[in-house]
């Protein structure tokens, strides 16, 4: 154990800080069906919780944990160190906004979930930074204009949809394809 980690456990025995608000490395728990318990009392650990890339001390993952579940910020990285993913959970699923790195730091893609399920708008990029794909999504569903580009920025697909169905003038690598209008509002 290096000194970093030996200074936490240290507070914790002379009294100055509260053992649960002392991070845990996530193997020193036990996961047991969607929960991850105390591996001494067995009982759902609630507190913050991280991992280390194999075989390294960089870390891996940084979270909180309430009754066992992953509730708040959620913060995973590659293993150079830069941000993999950026996200929050509520009660154990995915909950507000999230975005994903490239190992570089460039970002890759950004977005929402409500309650586990995408929601709103999304959009991703390539490494050059240039703008992939943006769409949206209600509950989980494709909802609304889903547009793709090539690198250099040309349009490469355009879609709509509305509540999961294909609606309205979509162009698709330059050929113009007509499904039922989307409804308005």
């Amino acid at each position: 154990m290096n000194l970093r980690h030996l200074i936490p456990v240290l507070l914790v025995l002379v009294g100055c800080i509260e053992p649960e608000l002392v991070p845990r490395n996530l193997t020193e728990l036990v996961v047991e069906g969607d929960r991850i318990l105390n591996s001494t009392t067995m009982k759902p650990y609630s507190g913050p919780v991280f991992s280390l890339h194999e075989g390294t001390e960089n870390v891996h993952v940084r979270t909180e944990l309430l009754d066992g579940r992953m509730n708040g910020p959620y913060e995973m990285y590659h293993k150079n160190g830069q941000f993999f993913l950026k996200g929050s959970y509520s009660n154990g699923v995915e909950d507000g906004p999230f975005e994903w790195y490239y190992r570089d730091g460039q970002l890759w893609s950004k977005g929402s979930y409500a309650n586990g399920e995408y929601d709103g708008p999304i959009e991703f990029y390539y490494e050059n930074g240039q703008l992939q794909m943006k769409g949206s999504y209600v509950n989980g569903v494709k909802d609304g204009p889903r547009v793709w580009y090539r690198e250099n920025g040309q349009l490469k697909v355009k879609r709509s949809f509305s509540n999961g169905e294909r609606c309205g003038e979509w162009i698709e690598y330059g050929s113009p394809m007509t499904y039922p209008p989307c409804p308005s509002g």
